[in-house]
């Protein structure tokens, strides 16, 4: 976020059009969400989060727009381009180990190409590096530390 907010700097874009804040998620986001600033809020996340997210809002009627509880399907065609469909579900899945709202959560795979795609992704999962963040070369790694 901080990169990219740094290109919208060196763009020219003017100072306050884009924001980047950083903090606890239920503190900073109830504090935003309460706010009469901004005009639409904008949320993929869990039902009980987006729940939230309404009660707060409603105070203001700021509008919102809220992707709730979904499951982020993948669909791979008889025709795909296997290496590159794995290569994607792969990333997808272990970046920020998979917990990520609109990763792939569930693949669904011709049948024509199915056995091969299977095969394939096994194998670039069982060679997924995983380990602690500080771990040289770790693809996956857990996402809580003691202050979480």
């Amino acid at each position: 976020c901080f990169e990219i907010a740094e290109l919208f700097e060196e763009a020219r874009v003017p100072k306050g059009v884009i924001n980047v804040v950083t903090g606890v998620g239920p503190v900073i986001g109830d504090a935003l969400t309460r706010s009469p600033v901004p005009d639409i809020i904008s949320m993929t996340g869990s039902v009980a989060v987006g729940q939230s997210i309404m009660r707060n809002a409603a105070e203001h009627i700021t509008k919102l727009s809220l992707e709730l509880g979904g499951k982020a399907p993948c669909l791979i065609m008889a025709d795909a381009d296997l290496d590159l469909a794995v290569d994607r579900v792969h990333a997808s899945r272990v970046i920020f180990t998979g917990q990520v709202c609109n990763c792939a959560e569930r693949v669904y795979v011709h049948e024509k190409v199915a056995q091969e795609f299977t095969e394939k992704l096994v194998a670039k999962m069982a060679a997924t590096k995983v380990g602690a963040p500080e771990t040289t070369g770790a693809e996956m790694c857990g996402l809580i530390n003691a202050a979480q």
